[in-house]
């Protein structure tokens, strides 16, 4: 059996450091002796599982970034949604009591501090006055109701 260099020591299998003692120059080194030794299989397995661990924790952060963006764009998508639906059932609704008290203004033979103008706010509380009261394509015939819902009742 050739007698191995002296830096590899067969009973272990492994590469043991050299020091200048172990090394002579009297003869040529041998390729063995050139080369630095190579790092032992642990630790190339020790980098390579901290690398693969930091990839990991990379894609779980760009995972948990992109479903919270997710979760943002369909929190305004909702909440969009909720905004039209009010408008749409305000729509519905119809006129506002503001839209009324406006409309009773309107009418030449009304005045803001009479008893009929404020007997008319009273009265469109109700969405069926309300919805009758614009009915009506006239303001006459407008008048002519609230006079008659206010001295004979609805």
């Amino acid at each position: 059996m050739p007698s191995l260099p002296p830096h590899v020591d067969n009973t272990r299998n492994h590469v043991r450091e050299e020091t200048f003692e172990d090394i002579s120059t009297d003869e040529p080194l041998t390729s063995a002796q050139r080369k630095r030794p190579c790092p032992s299989q642990s630790m190339r397995d020790v980098r390579n599982n901290k690398y693969d661990e930091n990839m990991e924790r990379l894609v779980i952060i760009l995972e948990e970034d992109k479903k919270e963006e997710e979760r943002k764009k369909e929190e305004r998508k909702e909440e969009e949604r909720k905004e039209e639906a009010r408008k749409e059932e305000e729509r519905k609704q119809g006129p506002t009591m503001h839209d009324f008290i406006d409309i009773l203004k309107q009418i030449p033979n009304i005045q803001a501090s009479s008893e009929l103008y404020f007997f008319g706010t009273r009265a469109f509380k109700d969405k069926d006055n309300r919805d009758i009261f614009m009915s009506f394509e006239s303001n006459d015939a407008r008048l002519y109701w609230l006079n008659m819902i206010m001295k004979h009742g609805p």
